[in-house]
Order: C-alpha cells, then structure tokens, then sequence
C-alpha cells in the first residue's frame, strides 16, 4: 500500500511539472474513445457520466447526398430516449416505412464534439448500442461547455489523466479555449517559466501573436523581452514582428530595432517588415537605417532578400538618406555590377544627373578614370569638355584627365589641349600631360605646341616662344 500511495503522490508531482508517464502515449483524437456495437466490453474505461451530453445525428443517404433527418438524445421521448443500460448507452431508431432499407449514417458527438460515425441499413426498427472511453478531449469538451475555466479543466485533466503540461496545454487549444486562457493555465497550475509556456504553446499550435499576448498579458513582459523569447521558440522574425505590432504596437522603425537589437539577420528583418507591417522596399530601407544598419547590409537585404533590382535597391537606398558613394558602393559589391556605365544610369536615374557627384561616387565604388570617362560619355551623353571639368573638380590632375581623354573619349592632342584649356588647367600642368599622354617629349613636343600656339594666344609662348 505504501508503494502505492508513494507512486501516486510521485505521478501527481509529474504531473504539476509537466511530465507525464502517459505523456508519449496520449490520444488526441476523442473518435478513439468511440465504440459501437459492443457487448459488455471496456468496462473499466467507460465514461457513465455523459448521458446529457451525447447526441446523435441521423441522416439518410439519397444518392451521393445525405439528408439530416433528426437528432437522437437524452431528450427524446420513449425509446428514443438515449440512456445509460448498464456499462453502454442505447437508444431506439424507427426508421419511416418508406425508409425501410434505405442506408442511414449516425453522427456521434458529444457536447458538440465529434466522436464517431457509423451507418447502417434496416429493415425493422433497430437499437443503437455504444461506449464511450474516459477520454482527455471528451473530458475537456464537456467542461468547457460547462463552463469551467481552462485552469479548471487543465486541474481535471491532471488528476484524472495525469497529464503534463504540454498535453494539456494542447487539449485546451483543441477545445477552443485563448492563449491567453492557455497561458495563465501553464502559468498558475504547472509554475511555467515564459520561456516554458511560449515554447509549449508554439507546440500546440499557437501563432506569435498569440504567444506574444500571454507574455504580456500573463507574464507582464514588455515588447524587447517577449520578442527575445519569441525568437529563442523559433518564431520568425515575421512572426515576431506581427506581435511586435499587433500586441505591443511597435512602429515599424521601433520593430526593425528591437529584432536587430536581439540578433535577426537584416535580411530576416527586412522580410518582417515587409510581411508584417507591409512596407513598400523605400519605407523598409528607412527603417533599416534607422535601426543603425549600414548602406551595404540595407542593399543586401533590399536586393538579396526582396528581390529589387539594381533600380529599385538604388532608389530605396535614397530615400533611406544614405549618400550617393554608399549607394554606388551597393550596387558595386551587393548588386554585382562591373561597368561603370551601367552604376551612371542608375544614379542619374535615382539623384539625377550633376556630374560631380556621380564621379565622385564612381571613384569611391573602385571604377578608374577610363571607366567613368566613359561613362559619362555613353551613360549621360556628356560632352568631352563637361567630363574633364567633372574629373578636375573632384581632383584628378591634368595627366590623368588627358589619359582618360585620349584612351576613353578618342580625343587626339589638339582636342585634349583644347579641352584641359578650357576647363582650366595651367599651362604647365597641360604640357606634361600632353607629354605624358601622347608621348612628345623634345623636339617633337615643341613643334607640336609651336604649331598649335597662335590658337591660344601666349597661354604657351613662355614655355615655346
């Protein structure tokens, strides 16, 4: 007897923790407990204590179709009275003479809940004969229709099942009963940490939003803290951004920080923004830079993780605020574009077309001189003149502009000369990079600049005349 009772008192421990010894072993489904045309059978699991719970629905099969003929219960009159007869619950059938023989199927449920079905044909009136199991869903169907709150039931559950906390956490969400009624459930009977109960009901079948209000609600956990334990369950960051919003009322820039702050990666967040405060790729590109994510990790998440193209990753980028060197840099390394003319119509298209900015960012993105002669050439359609007076004003010297003249643009001496005069070379300086560029050097420079001098005036007759 000791050991027994020391058995029982161990269960019941089990039990409150969480634990049951029946815990693998549990049905879920209450048409497991159902038995029909049975003789005396399972009288140790029968479930005497539902005669005023358990209908019975008749129809008449007609066809492919089923006609609803009437209900069958503890209500009914005679032998159509459903009643408890020793260890089983019968009932009369009196088909119409002109159902004689027709096929009839039986819907058993108990409190609303479906237990079985059996059909059957006639041809005189018949007795319907079943048992029903102690079952955990039966057992919570008709508390809860009683009106027992979900600690009660899951108490009931416990004693009389021996059931753990994520057993029952499960029957409760099977019956219809809150997250919120299941949270303060696991909470109150089985001493569930939050970490404890969010991952029990993500198990069961619980969203994050649901999730999210139990450990406001239950655990008084702010919106930082609950996200923390939302991701540690595996929620998505999408998920977690939904009861971010939805339960906690996080902007969308309050969101993206507090899923960086708690290790998402920026592509996760930028998908949460998009999928649960449904931004558009400029407004998620706001948000991510709010959050303190860089132009870079922005454009892999805008690129990569969205699927914008070089246009729209650019344009978002923009509209974050980051500056036209961080977007071109994007679009370089993220984006993967490898000629110069094609980043120029881009950022033309996204900040418009003053050529200096655009040069600058070009040099910073790694193209060389050449690239971004030609570029502008071919991308904007600049004229030669425009494009030396951009290179000079972002300091590239006379020697680099003349190469980059000559090897992009086509541009022989004289037109070199021409335009490093124009826009506003010294002498000097054009001298050595017509040298440098053409290779004049001696006689063969002093004729070329003798030659060309008069259409200068004396901007060269110190050096030559």
């Amino acid at each position: 007897m000791a050991r027994l009772v020391h058995l029982s008192c161990l269960l019941s421990v089990l039990a409150f923790m969480g634990v049951s010894y029946a815990e693998d072993h549990v049905s879920f489904d209450a048409h497991d407990a159902f038995h029909g045309e049975v003789n005396g059978e399972n009288n140790d699991t029968f479930d005497s204590s539902l005669t005023n719970h358990v209908t019975i629905d008749v129809a008449k099969v007609v066809g492919s179709n089923l006609i609803f003929l009437k209900t069958l219960s503890s209500a009914g009159r005679g032998s159509e009275q459903l009643r408890l007869g020793g260890n089983l619950y019968q009932v009369e059938f009196h088909p119409d003479r002109v159902d004689m023989r027709a096929t009839f199927v039986f819907t058993y449920r108990v409190a609303g809940l479906e237990i079985g079905v059996t059909n059957s044909n006639f041809k005189r009136d018949a007795t319907l004969a079943f048992q029903v199991d102690n079952h955990p869903a039966i057992r919570t169907r008709v508390l809860h229709e009683q009106g027992m709150s979900a600690a009660q039931v899951a108490a009931v559950l416990v004693n009389e099942f021996q059931l753990g906390g994520s057993d029952t956490a499960q029957f409760l969400r099977n019956d219809a009963y809150s997250a919120s009624q299941v949270g303060q459930a696991l909470n109150d009977l089985f001493g569930f940490t939050a970490e404890q109960s969010a991952q029990t009901m993500k198990n069961v079948g619980f969203d994050a939003i649901a999730v999210g209000t139990v450990l406001q609600g239950v655990y008084s956990l702010g919106a930082e803290d609950s996200a923390l334990i939302l991701k540690a369950v595996q929620f998505s960051a999408s998920e977690t951004g939904s009861a971010l919003r939805q339960v906690f009322a996080q902007i969308a820039e309050q969101a993206a920080q507090i899923l960086k702050d708690i290790e998402y990666a920026v592509g996760e967040v930028a998908i949460a923004l998009l999928e649960a405060y449904n931004l558009a790729p400029n407004d998620i590109a706001v948000a991510l830079k709010s959050a303190g994510y860089t132009a870079t990790e922005t454009g892999s998440a805008l690129y990569n993780d969205l699927g914008t193209d070089d246009q729209g990753t650019a344009d978002a980028l923009a509209a974050a605020g980051f500056p036209i060197e961080e977007v071109a840099t994007v679009l370089v390394l993220v984006v993967g574009i490898t000629v110069a003319v094609v980043v120029v119509v881009v950022l033309a298209t996204t900040f418009g077309a003053a050529a200096v900015p655009i040069v600058a960012a070009l040099v910073v993105a790694g193209f060389l001189i050449d690239e971004i002669a030609g570029a502008l050439s071919e991308g904007l359609g600049m004229a030669a003149d425009a494009i030396a007076g951009a290179l000079k004003d972002v300091g590239y010297a006379a020697e680099e502009v003349a190469a980059a003249l000559k090897n992009a643009l086509g541009l022989n001496a004289d037109g070199v000369v021409r335009v490093l005069v124009g826009v506003g070379y010294g002498a000097q300086e054009i001298i050595d990079a017509t040298s440098a560029a053409f290779g004049l050097v001696g006689e063969a420079l002093e004729d070329f600049f003798s030659d060309i001098g008069d259409e200068f005036g004396d901007l060269f007759c110190f050096f030559f005349c």
